[in-house]
């Protein structure tokens, strides 16, 4: 990347680089890992009622 990209999610002067808006993720929102070979991989989902991930 060239100047005045850090590395840090910061400007030099000290403005973030970019903002996300928080959401709510639905119940048993899926949880999926990508491999590099294409291949994918279910870690788990999202427990709304105790606003935790859990293993499937």
């Amino acid at each position: 990347m060239a100047d005045p990209f850090l590395g840090t999610g910061y400007t030099g002067g000290g403005v973030p680089e970019w903002h996300a808006k928080a959401a709510d993720l639905p119940h048993h929102a899926e949880i999926w890992l990508l491999h590099d070979d294409g291949t994918e991989e279910s870690c788990g989902y999202f427990d709304k009622d105790k606003r935790r991930s859990k293993k499937p």
